[in-house]
């Protein structure tokens, strides 16, 4: 009887060894798949395109097989190396010291010209461009036909710093268009260890109203509180050009803006000030007085360019740099202005 037992207790023994030795196993298997996957997951990399002219970060399609499936593609790219796709620049915030480069890829169906341009701090600065110092390149590109165009932004001083790295399409086309193209890039650049420093944004407080349906951002119109895009005009060389910059701000909070000025693609003050910084209420729009000097005779073009929100930290929550660098399509007008 006592030997029975004792053959009972060790089977039973034995039993919930094996039981727990089953389970220890597979919890600890269990913990190995999911720190795994947590590993693999945090190592992917999966951008938005904001715009569907962005050239893809990725995916099974060549820059051949996408120009050829659409007749009007266009793309344009910023990257780190000449290597579609994965040299393509991944942040919108980077750590410098003294100056910033990379890769501009552009890509089109059918050829077309471009201007290519980059703004630090809202001015317009000499870059090089495939090792040509200028402050605007002129680019053309023929059917089918991608490059890629090694620049450089030399000279950069110690600070926080907002770029863009714009591409106008088409820039001496003669044609009336509602807004005018712009596409680019907005980068932040730190150099050094400094603290943000904001411009003085002023309250334009003429002929303010409330936003009755305003879709756009900017309307460049000839008279005071209109809604008519004024697209061309012909005048005397040496006037003063006035006319008015509609601003709206479609959002419900306050919202500050940038407001740039172009002649022939090279700037030109806006006022008696290089920059407008200013900022709107909700659901508000204005009327900006400003004026131009008008240039020798020939056919040139004013541009106004808008940017929403100057400044403000791409890092996004705060310490994060990873954030997605993404192609936006910024508001512009062209009003062609014919002296003579």
């Amino acid at each position: 009887m006592g030997r029975n037992l004792l053959i009972v207790i060790f089977l039973i023994g034995t039993v919930l060894i094996g039981f727990l030795a089953y389970n220890m196993h597979h919890t600890e298997t269990g913990d190995l798949q999911e720190k795994g996957s947590e590993a693999t997951s945090s190592d992917i990399f999966s951008p938005q395109s904001s715009s569907s002219n962005e050239i893809p970060a990725g995916g099974n399609y060549s820059l051949e097989e996408l120009m050829k499936s659409r007749p009007d593609y266009f793309g344009f790219g910023l990257y780190s190396k000449p290597s579609y796709p994965d040299g393509i620049f991944k942040k919108a915030v980077h750590h410098i010291n003294g100056s910033f480069s990379g890769y501009i890829l552009l890509a089109n169906a059918k050829g077309n010209d471009y201007i290519v341009f980059i703004l630090l701090d809202y001015r317009e600065v000499p870059f090089y461009l495939n090792g040509t110092l200028n402050i605007t390149h002129h680019v053309v590109l023929g059917d089918m036909e991608y490059r890629f165009f090694k620049f450089e932004i030399p000279n950069i001083s110690e600070g926080w710093h907002d770029v863009f790295v714009g591409v106008f399409p088409s820039p001496y086309s003669t044609e009336e268009q509602d807004p005018h193209l712009l596409y680019g890039f907005r980068l932040q650049l730190i150099s050094g260890n400094p603290i943000l420093e904001l411009p003085s944004f002023e309250h334009p407080s003429v002929c303010t109203r409330n936003n009755t349906g305003l879709d756009a951002y900017l309307l460049l119109t000839e008279k005071p509180c209109d809604n008519t895009v004024w697209y061309k005009a012909s005048l005397k060389a040496d006037l003063t050009l006035p006319y008015f910059a509609v601003v709206g701000n479609t959002q419900d909070n306050l919202q500050t803006f940038a407001l740039v000025q172009l002649l022939d693609y090279k700037q030109v003050p806006i006022g008696n000030r290089t920059v407008y910084f200013g900022y709107l209420y909700r659901n508000e729009i204005v009327s900006i007085p400003l004026s131009i000097n008008v240039p020798k005779n020939g056919m040139h073009r004013l541009v106004l360019l808008y940017f929403a929100y100057p400044y403000e930290p791409l890092d996004y929550p705060p310490g994060v740099e990873n954030v997605n660098l993404r192609l936006i399509n910024e508001q512009s007008n062209v009003l062609i202005l014919y002296v003579g």
